[in-house]
């Protein structure tokens, strides 16, 4: 750039001197033919002297330029460094034309020297400091609020996905309970819903409580394990309260229990297959542990438990593995317990509420019979007695014998409660028929009220039967002959009859039950040219697992049956019913399922078997192949 501005100058001074020179000639070819008047020549020396203030100002100019640019320097920035982007960043920049104008204006070279230049530069230099410190600064407080904000965000949307997070909770919760009590209401519970029915209280009957342990003896080990798992869904539901806690920590030890005995089962037919240890402890110490805790009271237990626990960790045990399994199995009966309490506080509910129904109902019939008898004597003392025939002697072949009122109101009852008993008889028989259905004969049952059992008062001897001279017979060999001093007894007093637990137990109704469907794709030769696996073809029904339970036979030695019968809504023979029959109290049970032919092979998992009181029948069905 200096090169360039001398370049510049020396031109200039070229120009200046060529006109020079002509101006020169001019004039002295005007002097020659004519004379110059003295205005004339004032004007041209005053722009002559214009002129050559000027370009001496411009020479001075350019002079100052070329040192300032030989001198001067950015300091702080370079060509790496360069945050403006600047190609000419590294070369001093010179105003010409401003150097000009403070020539003209009056300012001389020292005010362009190179302290002047320095002090300036500096000067420029500290705003240029103050400038980036001020940026700087202003991009921290950017930077800071920036990531306030991003925090605040952060906050927020971490605020709002845990309160999602817990209405989802709380909703999927919601949805567990609602399941549940929807499968008890409909008689198809799992076994958690037993455990929490036992809890809360959903049943309205005793004969829907079913006996917790003997469910889990009847279950496998998957099933136990599945259980395992929903009975700490219903234990992370009910966390906040310590009782129910309690309680389902009970379950949830007696389900692992359970699920490791079946384990500690399976391992041992193994071992006897391949001549392998069992494990666990011995046959011979597990019956010592079950004479120690067998008839202890929850006490005892609980005192058992602190005692061997403080034995085993202070280490004073003989035999720590046997004291590890005393431990265990104490813990496992006070959960038994605890589970066994619930039980029968909700026998107890029932109970009570059974006695509440038979003392009102009790209160109403002696009411009825109060009214029956004081319209009799009512309607007596209105009759005129002058117009009724004297009293007469009954004349018969025998005496009859005499008949009191308790005798004669026992009879009263004893006819109504057979009248009960075929109604109850006609109901049934009309289910059985398919004239009613299950609703109609819980309305039915709920509308005529619970079994009203009276107090038994003395019954008067019933007419001798073959079967009761059998007894009499055999009693009387036990008693010896008896002397003339000896008499019949039967002097049989009024008992307040209490309504048991188990009075519903044999109540006709329908079984559990725990099904299952098995659903796939079939890739026919339609479906592999139109469907792949990431769009794969509608599903359809490939078999069924069917559990039915009966704990409660009557006659156990009576296997369950199963029949398919014609599905009368279905035209086109799609489906078909599947009826389950078993004998008392159980009434049948009917499912509908797609009518196809079954495969009957133990290796494509067929499954036909009664055994712990429950019915298995798994099928599938068999896979149609075309053939050209």
């Amino acid at each position: 750039m200096a090169d360039t501005t001398e370049e510049r100058g020396g031109e200039g001074r070229r120009r200046r001197h060529h006109r020079h020179k002509r101006r020169r000639g001019d004039d002295e070819g005007h002097g020659e033919g004519r004379p110059s008047s003295s205005r004339g020549s004032h004007s041209h020396s005053r722009r002559h002297s214009r002129r050559s203030r000027r370009e001496e100002v411009q020479e001075q100019a350019g002079h100052i330029a070329k040192v300032l640019q030989e001198t001067g320097r950015v300091v702080g920035y370079d060509d790496e460094e360069n945050p403006f982007g600047d190609e000419n960043l590294s070369q001093a920049f010179v105003w010409h034309k401003k150097i000009e104008k403070q020539l003209e204006g009056g300012a001389t070279e020292r005010a362009f020297s190179a302290e002047e230049v320095r002090q300036k530069h500096e000067e420029r230099l500290k705003e240029i400091e103050q400038v980036k410190k001020r940026r700087l600064e202003r991009e921290k407080e950017l930077a800071r609020k920036q990531e306030e904000l991003d925090l605040q965000q952060k906050e927020r949307v971490l605020e709002e996905a845990a309160e999602l997070e817990q209405r989802d909770e709380g909703f999927h919760a919601e949805q567990v309970r609602i399941r549940s009590e929807i499968r008890l209401r409909e008689g198809r519970p799992k076994p958690a819903d037993v455990f929490y029915d036992l809890l809360n209280g959903v049943s309205q009957t005793a004969a829907n409580l079913q006996e917790p342990f003997a469910m889990l003896e009847m279950m496998e080990r998957s099933d136990l394990e599945d259980l395992e798992r929903e009975v700490r869904a219903h234990a992370g539901l009910d966390a906040h309260d310590e009782e129910r806690s309690r309680f389902w920590r009970a379950v949830s030890l007696v389900c692992s229990e359970e699920a490791e005995e079946r384990r500690r089962e399976t391992a041992a037919e193994e071992g006897k297959a391949t001549g392998a240890a069992g494990e666990g402890v011995h046959s011979s110490l597990e019956g010592d542990i079950r004479g120690l805790l067998r008839g202890k009271t929850v006490g005892e237990l609980r005192q058992l438990e602190s005692s061997v626990s403080a034995k085993l960790e202070a280490g004073a045990t003989g035999d720590e593995e046997y004291w590890q399994a005393v431990l265990r199995k104490t813990r496992i009966h006070l959960a038994r317990c605890a589970v066994l309490v619930q039980y029968e506080r909700r026998l107890g509910d029932f109970a009570s509420a059974g006695e509440g129904a038979v003392a009102e109902a009790r209160a109403e019939e002696e009411a009825g019979e109060e009214e029956e008898e004081e319209g009799t004597a009512a309607g007596a003392s209105r009759h005129d007695r002058s117009l009724s025939p004297g009293p007469s002697v009954l004349e018969s072949e025998g005496d009859e014998p005499w008949v009191g009122e308790a005798e004669d109101a026992e009879e009263v009852r004893a006819a109504r409660a057979r009248v009960r008993t075929q109604e109850q008889s006609r109901l049934n028989a009309a289910v059985g028929s398919g004239v009613l259905n299950r609703k109609t004969l819980e309305a039915t049952r709920l509308a005529a009220g619970p079994a009203r059992p009276s107090s038994s008062a003395p019954s008067k001897p019933a007419p001798a039967t073959a079967e009761d001279a059998k007894m009499a017979a055999y009693s009387n060999s036990l008693m010896g002959e008896g002397s003339e001093n000896d008499r019949s007894f039967a002097q049989e007093v009024r008992v307040d009859r209490k309504v048991e637990w188990w009075h519903q137990k044999y109540q006709a109704r329908k079984p559990k039950y725990f099904n299952r469907v098995h659903t796939g794709f079939e890739w026919t030769k339609y479906n592999q040219t139109h469907y792949d696996y990431d769009n794969p073809p509608p599903k359809v029904v490939k078999g069924y697992k069917f559990n039915i339970f009966y704990p409660d036979l009557i006659d156990k030695q009576k296997a369950p049956t199963y029949r398919i019968e014609k599905d009368p809504d279905c035209e086109d023979y799609s489906t078909c019913l599947i009826r389950f029959q078993a004998g008392p109290p159980y009434e049948d049970v009917a499912f509908k399922i797609v009518n196809k032919e079954w495969e009957y092979a133990t290796k494509h998992g067929f499954k036909s078997s009664f055994e712990r009181g429950i019915l298995h029948l798994f099928f599938n069905f068999k896979r149609t192949r075309y053939r050209k």
